[in-house]
Order: structure tokens, then C-alpha cells, then sequence
């Protein structure tokens, strides 16, 4: 990713405190988000099957220990994200810096 945007990025985060960044949709291979409330394996494959079926996903990979999903795929739209980690009755807390 361009440092540019990177640095744009950072920028936006400690402005908006994650809602314009939940707007936009990433452009990249991988990235990782805080996901609280998962504290069993059931817990671990709901959110994973649930954030698969995304356009833009490719491959989810949920961590009960570090409370984190990465994510993998060409268009994360991070505010899809949000809206299907919730609708499960979890808690989306935003990408891990």
C-alpha cells in the first residue's frame, strides 16, 4: 500500500474514531480486526462462516485468544464487516493497529 494512504489512514483513525474508515472499502490482501464476545469454537465458526459469505472475502481465520479475525481478500468493506460481526451478536472493535 502507498505510504500516502497509509499515513491518510492513521490520520483518519484518530479523527473519526473508525467511522469514515467503516465507510470505505480496503484494498488489500489481509487485514485484522478486533471481533469481543467469541469464547468458544462455536463462537470462532459462526463469525468466520458468517464474514465468508462477504463480497470481497476470500478466507477468515478467527483467534478466541487475541479476540482478532483476519481477514483476507481483494475488497474488505469494513463497514460489511461491521454490520455482519454485529448482526451475530458480537462486538466489531475495529482493526488492530
Amino acid at each position: 500500500m502507498n505510504i500516502f494512504i497509509k499515513r491518510l489512514i492513521k490520520k483518519i483513525k484518530k479523527k473519526s474514531n473508525n467511522d469514515l474508515i467503516l465507510s470505505q472499502i480496503k484494498n488489500m490482501n489481509e487485514i485484522k480486526v478486533f471481533v469481543r464476545g467469541m469464547n468458544c469454537n462455536h463462537c470462532k465458526m459462526s463469525v468466520e462462516k458468517n464474514l465468508n459469505q462477504l463480497e470481497g472475502i476470500d478466507k477468515t481465520e478467527a483467534d478466541l485468544n487475541s479476540e482478532t479475525v483476519t481477514i483476507s481478500g481483494s475488497r474488505v468493506d469494513l463497514k460489511k464487516v461491521k454490520e455482519a460481526v454485529e448482526e451475530i451478536g458480537y462486538k466489531y472493535d475495529g482493526e488492530v493497529a
